[in-house]
């Protein structure tokens, strides 16, 4: 049963949802500040009622956030770009991994799509890893190879970072469909600067 007879997505249906909220908070746990995850749509009208009403819903009084599929598609965008141009996105085109072509894997245009590539590019990549590692003869672990080799190649410091950032996606949301709120608060602060250096080194 709906809870409200009027559209979500109007500003006097937000303004009514989060007074409730607010209400339902304060009576469970007397003066915590709410926190709100919405969809896109109604996360912007959510910012216009405190932008509006600053004394009852301030930034300090109450709390607006995205939605964890948002975040998600955030941080597949993020690595979309990364692999633009790289070969990697053209690979998932020719092997029929991306049907709708680049744009479902770079532009997330299909983000069930786009999660099963970054599964699948997870294992290639490391499986790589392992071949080369193999191949150069080094008694070093996988990973502390990776680490020495991309402190002077940058063919190996972009993978390690590729592969880094896309294992913190798994996790995250991992963290998700397991409802693991230790390993989805750990997640979100390592993927929130995961997601900061790569976009800084994207626009440099």
């Amino acid at each position: 049963m709906q809870l409200i007879n009027e559209k979500v997505n109007t500003l006097k249906s937000q303004y009514h949802c989060m007074g409730i909220i607010k209400k339902t908070i304060n009576f469970t746990n007397k003066g915590q500040v709410p926190i709100d995850a919405s969809d896109q749509p109604v996360y912007a009208i959510s910012k216009e009622v405190q932008i509006r009403y600053p004394s009852e819903f301030g930034p300090e009084k109450y709390i607006c956030s995205l939605g964890d599929l948002h975040m998600e598609h955030t941080g597949l965008l993020v690595r979309g770009n990364f692999i633009k141009g790289s070969g990697m996105d053209t690979l998932f085109l020719h092997s029929k991994l991306s049907t709708d072509g680049t744009s479902a894997v770079v532009d997330v245009n299909d983000i069930k799509r786009s999660r099963y590539c970054l599964q699948v590019s997870v294992v290639v990549i490391y499986t790589l890893l392992k071949k080369a590692h193999a191949e150069s003869g080094s008694a070093l672990s996988v990973l502390d190879w990776i680490n020495e080799a991309a402190k002077h190649i940058q063919m190996c410091f972009y993978w390690k970072m590729i592969l880094k950032f896309e294992v913190l996606q798994l996790i995250y949301i991992s963290s998700i469909r397991e409802s693991n709120f230790e390993l989805y608060l750990a997640s979100l602060y390592v993927f929130a600067d995961g997601v900061s250096l790569c976009l800084i080194l994207i626009f440099i």
